[in-house]
């Protein structure tokens, strides 16, 4: 149950995400999937149960799916014009979610230090449009521009 009442019953849907590669706005997005990896040991000692829990660590991963025209329009700013590679540099990636009938209700979500590799095509029979696999190298997922995993 939400915390807030829902007015006017709209929620936000795939046509709500506005993505963001270094603020260059991106439509031609089929998928973008991120999520923290991390770890949280038990600590046992010599008991049978676990007695505690170290602080751990924190990890990201994610995927982008691009529609194969935006990938090859992406490709000079992520190479630096092919000096580079793909892979080579960071870039912040935002991942907006808003419906235009609220706009206050606005959620981003921010990927730090994005590095883009292991592109991958795979192209087959039918209607559809080609897209481009690409994994995200992911140093910090920042959720709702304020929420972390791990603090430091």
């Amino acid at each position: 149950m939400a915390l807030i009442p829902d007015i006017n019953g709209n929620r936000t849907s795939w046509a709500s995400i506005v993505l963001g590669v270094a603020a260059k706005p991106l439509i031609g997005i089929k998928s973008i999937n991120y999520k923290d990896v991390g770890e949280i040991p038990k600590v046992k000692g010599t008991a049978g149960n676990p007695i505690g829990r170290t602080r751990g660590s924190n990890d990201c991963e994610g995927d982008v799916e691009i529609l194969q025209q935006e990938w090859n329009e992406l490709l000079p700013m992520l190479t630096a014009g092919g000096a580079l590679g793909y892979s080579e540099l960071s870039w912040p990636i935002t991942v907006s979610y808003a419906e235009p009938s609220n706009l206050l209700l606005t959620v981003t979500d921010r990927l730090v230090g994005v590095r883009f590799f292991g592109a991958e095509k795979s192209n087959g029979e039918g209607t559809d449009a080609l897209t481009v696999k690409v994994n995200l190298s992911l140093m910090r997922i920042v959720w709702n521009n304020r929420y972390v995993a791990l603090r430091f």
